[in-house]
């Protein structure tokens, strides 16, 4: 008889804990992220990634990683500035890209001069400002670690090469892929730029 009881009361706090489990918490209702929104967040996710993989590859002592770090900073900035303001200038003319591509053939000929022209500013800003900040690494960093930081930059995009691939060959929703989302967490990318 005792033993009835204590299968019932036990059988009664199973049932009671399943149901509680079956039953899924209400998720909070988040509006879409806009197009702006994707792109900010996948660009930033791109710097703290480099910004991790450089910062677990390259050895700098503490005096060189404090003024390395601002200027990069700075220079990430300005980059990201740049492509910003590159895309503002395309939009703002109508001249929008289809996948990173410009679709010339159904383009008037001047259309596509003007995109070429603005594209050429860009790539002219952008120079500029990797060789000012070549001009300054030069003066923080000792020439060995000017080297590896150059080496460690190709490691870097070719291993972001990678990435993309293996981010179009996943099945992703097409919103997401078409917004340049990456799959992936900054502390992937070193661990198997280590093992290369």
């Amino acid at each position: 008889m005792k033993t009835r009881k204590v299968m019932m009361l036990s059988m009664m706090v199973m049932l009671i804990s399943l149901t509680g489990y079956a039953q899924e918490p209400a998720k909070p209702e988040r509006p879409p992220m806009q197009r702006e929104q994707l792109q900010g967040t996948a660009k930033q996710s791109i710097i703290e990634m480099k910004k991790v993989f450089f910062k677990k590859n390259l050895v700098l002592s503490d005096k060189e990683a404090e003024q390395f770090w601002t200027v990069f900073d700075k220079y990430a900035e300005q980059e990201s500035k740049i492509h910003k303001d590159f895309k503002a200038s395309l939009e703002k003319e109508g001249l929008k890209r289809e996948k990173g591509e410009m679709n010339e053939e159904e383009m008037d000929p001047e259309r596509v001069i003007a995109y070429y022209d603005r594209k050429m500013k860009m790539k002219q800003d952008l120079l500029k400002a990797e060789t000012q900040f070549y001009e300054q690494i030069k003066e923080i960093l000792t020439p060995a670690n000017v080297v590896a930081y150059y080496k460690l930059e190709k490691d870097f995009k070719k291993e972001l090469a990678t990435m993309r691939e293996k981010r179009k060959a996943a099945p992703v929703s097409p919103v997401m892929r078409k917004e340049g989302d990456l799959k992936g967490t900054p502390d992937e990318m070193p661990k198997r730029a280590k093992s290369n």
